[in-house]
């Protein structure tokens, strides 16, 4: 805007109205230094002469003009300070560039309330975390920054009013909130500043975990125990990881490991790892445990023989062996006389024991790393001294069920000079035959295929001596038997069939009995043939027929029998038909009878005889083949 002097302004005056009136203001009404100044001309000046107004617009700062404000409508906030009085002066030019009367706005820039920002650590707490609140300010008109506190839990107000809460305060799920209030020097307060946040879950802990038993043997499960601790009050669950020699049984998570998963010698250990069933806790392993060995176990041991002698050693027989371990069978063996200690042998021999000596052994099982509980034999009395045989044998070898068996024991004998007899036991099949102890058995009690043995134990007419078994003989099959077999027809013509019908078919072991056949014709055999029936293709007449049958159980042919023989009859000729011609004879007509479809079975030559006869009565002496008009009308 060019600017005239005041004296040019008021030369033309004279001749030109200037303008008047206006109002300004200046927004805000109460500002601080935060604020830009607005100025706006709430109602422009008016001009008498209806020319067009322009404004100049000058700034003062505490009465000091601000030059390079001029004809600003903005201050801007920077440019102001807290108790600074500015004010703007309009002044209305019309277009002549006469100048009215200056109008004016004014403000005083106030005090800036302070700002705030807060922010709370943790920013992902768990249950019973403290809580902090940091707050953080500025003012713009450099005043100290204080800050008031207020927390809510859940949206309610609590006691605590500093940037801090207690630890034990909080709990999973609730919503924390601090509410921040600033202010400065002059006691002015900022706008409330708010930060929020969610108690998480917290993790379970665990405390121990302890495997039970703690010095386990090889053949007892495991138990793991954990204990712990949930600040939520949550139950705690828990998973377990085992490992064996360093390798993760992965197919277990549960608080037992079975034997299956390890043997002795092995080191196990668990790992347990707590859930509130939000999240898991951090694991925590067990200290490791050694799989002992388990010692072996037995039953009760017992003399042998269970007849004792001055002449027998003695065996302590060891029973039940078990070992969980799997480890070699072992004992330790002490023997005892009358009381008294008299061996460490599994054998002692003849030559310690006595008539009427009482006998115990006591065997204790060891696996050669540890040993099970000892047990103690029933005491046995040292009696007088056994028969003795050699072996028995069986005849005959390879029995029938027709045979009767033989026990023939040989090499009988007795230290004390004893008489020695014999008792037998037969078995069938490995089944003891009842009710029979002598030294035959017969066919009623075996059946082919069986196995039989006998067993024989002398007698000194004190005492029995050891059982002695012979070897076992296999039973054989019995071949069947038949006694006949006759022929039908016996007088057959070559059209005949003719069957073969065995008697007297029989097996002794009870196996069913089917029949082979061998036919002959003329003492020829026919081939392909070996059902029961023959027919005419092959026999002819006059020839003679034989067959043979052969009995068959299964196993065995039995021995054949052959047939009478039979003669083959001719067989007669055969015709079809007759027709006569002509068909519609008259009397001066020969009538021609024409035979059709001959045929003999043996294969002969057929010859014709013919017969006539009008109105059913033959006519003598006619034999030919035709029939002349003489003999009818």
């Amino acid at each position: 805007m060019t600017r005239r002097p005041l004296l040019a302004l008021a030369l033309l005056a004279a001749c030109n109205a200037p303008p008047e009136g206006g109002l300004a203001t200046l927004e805000p009404v109460a500002p601080t230094t935060v604020d830009d100044l607005l100025l706006t001309i709430a109602e422009d000046a008016t001009d008498p002469d209806d020319q067009a107004i322009t404004y100049d617009i000058r700034w003062t700062r505490d009465d000091i003009g601000e030059s390079d404000l001029t004809g600003a409508f903005t201050v801007p906030a920077a440019r102001t300070t807290r108790g600074e009085v500015w004010q703007a002066t309009i002044v209305p030019i019309d277009e002549k560039e006469v100048a009215g009367v200056a109008f004016s706005a004014s403000v005083t820039i106030e005090n800036a309330a302070p700002t705030a920002q807060v922010s709370i650590t943790p920013a992902e707490p768990e249950t019973g975390a403290a809580l902090d609140a940091t707050a953080t300010g500025s003012d713009v008109d450099g005043d100290t920054v204080l800050f008031s506190y207020a927390w809510l839990r859940d949206g309610a107000a609590t006691a605590f009013d500093g940037p801090s809460v207690p630890p034990g305060e909080t709990a999973r799920g609730e919503t924390w909130t601090v509410q921040v209030t600033p202010s400065d020097d002059l006691g002015d307060l900022g706008e409330v500043v708010e930060s929020s946040v969610q108690i998480d879950n917290t993790a379970p802990t665990a405390s121990t975990v302890i495997i039970t038993p703690s010095e386990p043997l090889s053949n007892e499960d495991l138990t793991a125990e954990a204990t712990g601790n949930d600040e939520d009050g949550d139950e705690i669950s828990w998973t377990y990881t085992w490992t064996v020699d360093g390798v993760e049984q992965t197919d277990v998570s549960g608080t037992t490991l079975t034997t299956a998963h390890f043997a002795k010698g092995a080191t196990v250990s668990v790992v347990a790892t707590p859930s509130d069933g939000f999240i898991d806790g951090a694991p925590i392993s067990s200290d490791d445990v050694l799989i002992r060995n388990t010692p072996p176990s037995a039953g009760e041991p017992r003399v042998s023989p269970d007849q004792l002698f001055a002449n027998t050693d003695a065996t302590c027989v060891t029973t039940g062996w078990a070992d969980f371990d799997e480890d070699a069978e072992g004992y330790a063996f002490s023997w005892q006389i009358n009381g008294t200690e008299a061996g460490t042998e599994q054998t002692l021999p003849a030559s310690a024991l006595s008539s009427g000596d009482s006998v115990v052994c006591t065997a204790t099982p060891t696996d050669g790393e540890d040993s099970g509980e000892p047990h103690t034999s029933p005491p046995l009395l040292v009696g007088n001294s056994l028969p003795e045989l050699d072996s028995v044998s069986l005849s005959p070898t390879n029995p029938t069920e027709a045979d009767t068996l033989t026990a023939s024991p040989s090499g009988g004998s007795d230290i004390d000079g004893d008489t020695v007899t014999y008792t037998y036991r037969w078995t069938v099949d490995d089944s003891t035959v009842t009710g029979v102890t002598g030294p035959t058995l017969t066919g009623d009690h075996f059946s082919k295929g069986q196995s039989v043995t006998v067993f024989v134990t002398p007698n000194d007419g004190t005492a029995n001596g050891t059982e002695v078994g012979s070897g076992a003989v296999t039973v054989l099959n019995t071949p069947p038997v038949v006694s006949s077999v006759s022929l039908s027809p016996t007088s057959p013509a070559e059209s005949d069939t003719i069957t073969a019908t065995p008697s007297g078919g029989s097996d002794i072991d009870g196996d069913t009995v089917t029949y082979s056949y061998a036919w002959t014709v003329n003492g020829s055999p026919v081939s392909g043939i070996t059902g029961p029936t023959l027919t005419g293709d092959s026999f002819s007449r006059d020839q003679t027929v034989t067959v043979t049958v052969a009995p068959f159980d299964g196993s065995n042919n039995g021995s054949p029998v052959t047939s009478a023989s039979v003669t083959a009859v001719n067989t007669p000729p055969v015709l079809s038909s007759a027709s006569l011609s002509p068909s519609n004879p008259k009397s001066q007509d020969t009538i021609t009878a024409t035979p059709s479809g001959a045929s003999d079975a043996d294969g002969d030559t057929v010859t014709y005889t013919y017969t006539w006869r009008v109105n059913n009565t033959i006519v003598t002496g006619a034999t030919g083949r035709t029939l002349t008009g003489d003999h009818f009308s």
